[in-house]
Order: C-alpha cells, then structure tokens, then sequence
C-alpha cells in the first residue's frame, strides 16, 4: 500500500462557469482572441505545470484499502484535495505534463438518471461535446458505447432521503464497471445551489476541477469526475461548445484563458472571464496536450509558431 500525500486546492481554480462568461453560447472564436502563438500556447501549459504540491496537509493511503466504505463504494481513488501522490517519495512534478493516459484506456463516460426518469435520454449536446473534443485532440478519447453502442445511462443518487446532498466522498459508485470516468449531470436544478451554468469537479455538486494523482514518476487522471450541465434559463444555455468547455476543466485545465472563457491582460499573468467558451486556442491546446507524452516539460515542448 502506497501512502498518499494530499495538496491544498491552488487559489484562483475556475472550474465552474458562470452564464456572465459566455459558458452559455455557441461561439466559436472571436475578433479579441488572435489565433494561438507559441507563446500563448506555452504559456498555457505553463499554468498547467506549475507546483501545485503546496500546502501538504494529510497523508492517506491510496488506493484506499480493499473492505474500507470508500472502496466498498468503488472510489478508491477518492482524494478530497486538488493533487495527491500515491508515495511520499514521489519526485516534484512542476512543469510537468498532465494528462489522462488514453494510450492505456480511454476515458469511460456516464450520464446520470438520478430520478430514475422511465423516459430519459442522452442530451444529443453531450455526444457533440465530445466529438468536439475528438476533433480537437485528432483521436478517440472517450469510451462511450454500452451494448446499444451508446453512452452508458446510471442511476447514482446524488441526494439523501432528506434531501441534503451526498458529498463527493459519500457517492456510491459500486454498480458501475469501471473504478472511474466522466459522470454527467444534464440539466441540474441552480435554484439553491451554486448559480454555475456548468462545473466540474470530483463529486455531483463539487466545482474544484479535475484532481491529479502523480505516481511512478508520472502524472495521471485517476478516479472519478462529474460534469454537471444546468438547466436552461434566462442566464444559461445548453450548447456542445458548454459540454467542451466542462470536458477541458475535467482533462485538466483549471484555469480560463483566451478562446476558453478568459482573456489574457499584459499587465496581470492571470486569466479573466470575457472570451468565448470553446474557441480555436482551447481546441490547439487540448491537440497540444494529447501530442506530447505524459511528464513532457512544459517549458520544452514542440509547439508550432502559428
């Protein structure tokens, strides 16, 4: 059993997405938003690189021990934290390439039915969110089919009996075949919650971001991640480019940039709302980080000039 060592969540983490950033939209690009240089790009994964391993605060065993709650409700990879590494001795892993390994399986996706609703069906968004992120990467990066050949529909509950919420530790994932993926929660109620038009996180109502294991001198995606689609409204509109956008937070990019729901300022390195939701820099970056190995140095990849 290998020991975990748990990360703060890093400051400034916009993993959920508000209508006032154009989540809500169609858009593709914009007039503001030059198409990507070297440097824009670089500077991208340079966020996605930084050390995040600060601000060390518990150590727990990962995978969590066969018998124990969690893994009986097959999270095993549960880390309530943004980065955890599965042994105390594991390398620093600043400027280093994440990402999940799809050269060893492709990212299993679920949409949840929590109500049990008899006439429920995939949001044809959901499919052409993902064949947005296909497209942009140039290879399949997501297992969809069940045995019709279509996303997979669960039931997990999402609520308590009295209808508080089940936190992201307390989810029961033992009927499903797989120890993680992609959940979606399509058309979520905002009233009484967080406001978002979407969000990705490690649980249903979690809206911190993809979370990272490092292990073996390596980077990785493990466990389970929930992207939640709210209802449409007067501030939020379902869109693929919405489902694309919450698909990039969950592959890893916690942070906005230009052509992703931010727009970059020259005198402030951080990012803002302003820009369109899924444009041309966001799908460069997602090919970018498919084309290079796991643990690449950010600062020397082979990134085209534009």
């Amino acid at each position: 059993m290998r020991k975990a060592v748990l990360a703060g969540v890093i400051l400034g983490v916009l993993s959920g997405c508000g209508g006032s950033d154009g989540d809500g939209g169609n858009d593709q690009g914009d007039f503001r938003n030059p198409m990507p240089t070297k440097q824009s790009v670089t500077k991208v994964f340079s966020l996605l690189g930084e050390n995040e391993y600060s601000n060390l605060y518990q150590d727990v065993d990962l995978p969590h021990e066969a018998g124990s709650d969690l893994a009986l409700k097959n999270n095993r990879w549960f880390c309530n934290a943004f980065a955890c590494a599965v042994d105390n001795n594991t390398p620093p892993m600043d400027g280093m390439i994440r990402r999940h390994d799809i050269d060893q399986n492709l990212i299993p996706v679920y949409v949840n039915n929590a109500n049990g609703l008899p006439e429920f069906e995939v949001h044809k968004n959901i499919y052409d969110g993902i064949k947005l992120i296909e497209d942009a990467v140039g290879r399949k990066v997501f297992d969809l089919s069940d045995a019709d050949g279509e996303i997979p529909v669960v039931q997990i509950e999402i609520l308590h009996d009295d209808g508080s919420m089940v936190w992201s530790h307390e989810v029961d994932y033992s009927s499903l075949p797989t120890e993680g993926g992609f959940i979606f929660e399509f058309n979520y109620e905002q009233a009484g919650h967080t406001g978002l038009c979407g969000a990705a996180g490690k649980g249903p109502w979690d809206s911190s971001g993809s979370t990272i294991i490092a292990a073996d001198s390596t980077v990785v995606n493990l466990g389970w991640q929930w992207i939640r689609i709210a209802s449409e409204d007067a501030t939020c509109t379902h869109s693929p480019e919405l489902v694309a956008h919450e698909l990039t937070h969950a592959l890893g990019f916690r942070y906005h940039f230009a052509g992703f729901g931010g727009e970059d300022r020259p005198s402030d390195p951080r990012p803002v709302y302003g820009s369109h939701v899924f444009g041309h820099q966001a799908k460069e970056v997602l090919k970018q980080l498919f084309a290079h190995d796991i643990g690449s140095d950010v600062n020397n990849m082979n990134i085209p000039n534009y």
